[in-house]
Protein backbone atom coordinates (compact mmCIF):
# COMPACT_ATOMS: atom_id res chain seq x y z
CA UNK A 1 0.00 0.00 0.00
CA UNK A 2 1.25 3.50 -0.78
CA UNK A 3 2.40 5.72 2.06
CA UNK A 4 -0.60 8.03 1.58
CA UNK A 5 -2.99 5.11 1.99
CA UNK A 6 -1.30 4.05 5.22
CA UNK A 7 -1.55 7.61 6.52
CA UNK A 8 -5.29 7.63 5.90
CA UNK A 9 -5.74 4.22 7.53
CA UNK A 10 -3.99 5.43 10.68
CA UNK A 11 -6.82 7.96 11.13
CA UNK A 12 -9.71 5.47 10.72
CA UNK A 13 -9.92 4.41 14.40
CA UNK A 14 -9.81 8.03 15.63
CA UNK A 15 -12.38 9.06 13.03
CA UNK A 16 -14.76 6.26 13.98
CA UNK A 17 -14.35 7.11 17.67
CA UNK A 18 -15.06 10.79 16.94
CA UNK A 19 -18.20 9.81 15.02
CA UNK A 20 -19.32 7.73 17.99
CA UNK A 21 -18.80 10.68 20.35
CA UNK A 22 -20.85 12.88 18.01
CA UNK A 23 -23.65 10.31 17.81
CA UNK A 24 -23.81 9.93 21.60
CA UNK A 25 -23.81 13.71 22.02
CA UNK A 26 -26.68 14.03 19.56
CA UNK A 27 -29.05 12.09 21.80
CA UNK A 28 -31.51 14.17 23.78
CA UNK A 29 -30.80 14.54 27.49
CA UNK A 30 -31.79 11.44 29.43
CA UNK A 31 -31.46 12.52 33.04
CA UNK A 32 -28.66 12.03 35.51
CA UNK A 33 -25.92 9.51 34.77
CA UNK A 34 -25.18 6.64 37.16
CA UNK A 35 -21.51 7.71 37.33
CA UNK A 36 -19.62 10.97 37.49
CA UNK A 37 -19.90 12.64 34.07
CA UNK A 38 -16.46 14.21 34.39
CA UNK A 39 -14.90 10.76 34.77
CA UNK A 40 -16.72 9.62 31.64
CA UNK A 41 -15.35 12.62 29.78
CA UNK A 42 -11.84 12.11 31.16
CA UNK A 43 -11.61 8.43 30.24
CA UNK A 44 -13.59 8.74 27.01
CA UNK A 45 -11.39 11.52 25.68
CA UNK A 46 -8.35 9.74 27.06
CA UNK A 47 -9.13 6.90 24.68
CA UNK A 48 -9.72 9.42 21.88
CA UNK A 49 -6.44 11.17 22.65
CA UNK A 50 -4.62 7.84 22.47
CA UNK A 51 -6.18 7.09 19.08
CA UNK A 52 -5.24 10.52 17.75
CA UNK A 53 -1.73 9.98 19.14
CA UNK A 54 -1.51 6.69 17.25
CA UNK A 55 -2.57 8.43 14.04
CA UNK A 56 0.08 11.12 14.45
CA UNK A 57 2.96 8.97 15.70
CA UNK A 58 5.33 8.10 12.89
CA UNK A 59 9.05 7.35 13.08
CA UNK A 60 11.08 10.53 13.18
CA UNK A 61 8.34 12.72 14.60
CA UNK A 62 9.27 13.98 18.10
CA UNK A 63 7.21 12.20 20.75
CA UNK A 64 6.52 15.36 22.76
CA UNK A 65 5.24 17.14 19.66
CA UNK A 66 2.98 14.16 18.92
CA UNK A 67 1.58 14.24 22.47
CA UNK A 68 0.91 17.98 22.37
CA UNK A 69 -0.74 17.80 18.96
CA UNK A 70 -2.89 14.80 19.95
CA UNK A 71 -4.06 16.52 23.14
CA UNK A 72 -4.80 19.74 21.25
CA UNK A 73 -6.78 17.96 18.51
CA UNK A 74 -8.81 15.86 20.96
CA UNK A 75 -9.33 18.85 23.26
CA UNK A 76 -10.52 21.04 20.39
CA UNK A 77 -12.93 18.31 19.34
CA UNK A 78 -14.22 18.26 22.92
CA UNK A 79 -14.95 22.00 22.75
CA UNK A 80 -16.70 21.59 19.39
CA UNK A 81 -18.73 18.72 20.82
CA UNK A 82 -19.79 20.80 23.82
CA UNK A 83 -20.97 23.57 21.47
CA UNK A 84 -22.83 20.92 19.46
CA UNK A 85 -24.52 19.66 22.64
CA UNK A 86 -25.86 23.15 23.37
CA UNK A 87 -28.16 22.69 20.35
CA UNK A 88 -29.45 19.25 21.41
CA UNK A 89 -32.73 19.25 23.39
CA UNK A 90 -32.11 18.46 27.05
CA UNK A 91 -28.33 18.90 26.76
CA UNK A 92 -26.10 21.78 27.77
CA UNK A 93 -22.55 22.86 27.02
CA UNK A 94 -20.41 22.52 30.14
CA UNK A 95 -16.94 24.09 30.16
CA UNK A 96 -15.91 21.62 32.88
CA UNK A 97 -16.78 18.75 30.53
CA UNK A 98 -14.45 20.30 27.95
CA UNK A 99 -11.74 20.66 30.60
CA UNK A 100 -12.14 16.97 31.53
CA UNK A 101 -11.93 16.10 27.82
CA UNK A 102 -8.65 17.98 27.43
CA UNK A 103 -7.22 16.57 30.67
CA UNK A 104 -8.00 12.99 29.67
CA UNK A 105 -6.58 13.46 26.19
CA UNK A 106 -3.42 15.09 27.55
CA UNK A 107 -2.80 12.38 30.14
CA UNK A 108 -3.33 9.61 27.60
CA UNK A 109 -1.26 11.23 24.85
CA UNK A 110 1.53 12.04 27.30
CA UNK A 111 1.45 8.50 28.62
CA UNK A 112 1.60 7.07 25.12
CA UNK A 113 4.65 9.18 24.33
CA UNK A 114 6.35 8.27 27.61
CA UNK A 115 5.77 4.54 27.19
CA UNK A 116 6.25 4.25 23.43
CA UNK A 117 8.79 7.03 22.87
CA UNK A 118 11.64 4.71 21.86
CA UNK A 119 9.50 3.58 18.93
CA UNK A 120 8.32 7.03 17.86
CA UNK A 121 10.86 9.75 18.51
CA UNK A 122 13.58 8.55 16.15
CA UNK A 123 13.70 7.47 12.53
CA UNK A 124 13.36 3.75 11.97
CA UNK A 125 16.58 1.86 12.59
CA UNK A 126 18.27 4.61 14.63
CA UNK A 127 19.04 4.49 18.32
CA UNK A 128 17.80 0.97 18.93
CA UNK A 129 17.72 0.32 22.65
CA UNK A 130 18.94 3.85 23.49
CA UNK A 131 16.87 6.83 24.44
Amino acid sequence: MAAGGRAVLRWVPAGLYAANIWALSSRAGQGPLPVNAYLLHFFGYGAFGALVWAALAVPGRPALRVAIAAAAIAGAYGVIDEIHQSYVPGRVADPLDAAADLAGAAVAAGGMSAVLRPRVGKPAGHGKGKD
